[in-house]
């Protein structure tokens, strides 16, 4: 994995530079396949991650434990590097709460006050943190034969790509930059070409109303655009090959992975990720 790039340097503005916007939709065509999207029984296998996997793999997004003492004044990179993770298990303990019935990490909370202080300080993030991607990234590039040609799908009915802020990065930038009013013009003018980009959504999402846009690069910029400034994951992405495919909602705090039973074996196994089948 890439670490050694400052979070402010990725890219002119933020943006990795290998993830490239993408007009062309043809890659996305198999998923318009409607027998991808016949959820039957399961809950989410066939309405919100595509069938036709072996395997799936269900990743909880952890909580987060702060170590900073209070009163102690950090940027806002400075924090998110200090925050150490804290898994739903360890929750569970603390709550007294089933880990096997919770859907989401609402579910681990307590019913009743508890005097024990909680194990974590803040809750999970809707989207895959820097520090499970570490670790999944690996795995995933070692499973397929196309790791340098992944298609994220990123979703804008959410508002935050809408000009003129255009995602988390004009929040999180480091506004004591010199560069800070070029950067700031660039992010518009990325806002607006991703504006003129054509949407899309599977039809097992078309009840969301939701739309998504289309970008491609290699399976480490997917690292870079959660760790840097722009703080964000796609909704979905899959390597050319199709050989797994990785899904988030916006309304939930885990992600769901498609995969070969290599794959399940593997991501299963990895040490500090909350991963179990789905």
């Amino acid at each position: 994995m890439r670490t050694d790039t400052d979070i402010f340097d990725i890219g002119r503005f933020g943006w990795p530079p290998d993830i490239q916007l993408r007009s062309d939709l043809s890659a996305t065509e198999w998923l318009n396949n409607p027998r991808l999207w016949s959820a039957g029984h399961e809950r989410f296998i066939g309405k919100l991650i595509p069938r036709g996997y072996a395997r799936y793999v269900r990743l909880n997004h952890p909580a987060a434990r702060d170590p900073v003492p209070p009163g102690e004044r950090l940027t806002w990179d400075q924090h998110e590097q200090r925050l150490l993770p804290v898994s739903w298990a360890t929750v569970a303990r603390w709550s007294g709460q089933s880990l096997d019935k919770a859907l989401r990490f609402q579910d681990l909370l307590p019913q009743e006050t508890i005097l024990q202080k909680p194990p974590f300080d803040a809750e999970p993030y809707w989207h895959l943190s820097p520090v499970v991607l570490q670790k999944l990234i690996p795995v995933l590039r070692r499973l397929t034969t196309t790791p340098d040609h992944i298609l994220m799908g990123f979703c804008d009915t959410t508002g935050e790509w809408h000009a003129p802020q255009c995602g988390w990065a004009e929040v999180h930038d480091d506004r004591t930059r010199p560069d800070i009013d070029e950067r700031q013009r660039l992010r518009r003018l990325f806002c607006q070409e991703i504006a003129r980009l054509p949407r899309w959504a599977p039809p097992g999402w078309a009840a969301s109303g939701r739309t998504y846009w289309l970008a491609t690069g290699p399976i480490e910029a997917v690292y870079d655009v959660a760790r840097g400034i722009y703080s964000v994951t796609p909704f979905i992405w899959w390597p050319e090959d199709r050989t797994w495919c990785v899904f988030r909602e916006i309304d939930f705090d885990f992600s769901l992975v498609g995969t070969t039973d290599e794959g399940y074996e593997r991501i299963t196994r990895l040490p500090g990720v909350e991963a179990y089948g789905w």
